[in-house]
């Protein structure tokens, strides 16, 4: 064997390791995005979760969700309470929303959150919190997709 032949099946040997190491690599990529999708919707349920306790716990928002619900009249205190809840809500939403378009979340994880949010924008108080934060006060994309949910509920 010459040392022609000895360069050449080094050669072949080191392409043939770069190609195992590469197809390791993939497997390794994937197997931290399927972690890392799994990690958003474990986090998105729990902020799911709190914000649904809140509502649940809280007097205040408790009394002022059910009465809003009920298109019953809230006190000053009840409004601010509630405004401030929509808010923060809203602002999840948004979160979401990017991680959504980051491919970050699954798109039928977004269209269950979609439906939530349609079932809220009844709720004019959550479109109060909408107009307050102002089309500068959120993502523009975001805002075209809440825009979508919202136009249908006013009508």
């Amino acid at each position: 064997m010459t040392l022609s032949d000895l360069g050449n099946l080094g050669g072949f040997i080191s392409g043939i390791a770069v190609a195992v190491t590469l197809i390791y690599l993939a497997i390794q990529v994937r197997q931290s995005s399927e972690v890392a999708r799994a990690t958003m919707r474990q986090s998105l349920v729990q902020n799911q979760i709190s914000y649904m306790s809140v509502r649940s716990t809280d007097p205040m928002i408790r009394t002022a969700f059910r009465k809003a619900s009920a298109h019953e009249k809230l006190n000053d205190d009840e409004t601010f309470a509630l405004l401030f809840h929509a808010t923060v809500g809203i602002r999840l939403w948004e979160g979401l929303h990017s991680h959504l378009e980051h491919g970050m979340l699954a798109r039928e994880d977004w269209l269950t959150i979609r439906h939530m949010m349609s079932v809220h924008f009844q709720l004019p108080i959550y479109r109060q919190a909408l107009d307050r934060l102002g089309p500068s006060g959120v993502n523009p994309k975001f805002l075209a997709e809440v825009s979508q949910i919202v136009e249908p509920v006013q009508n």
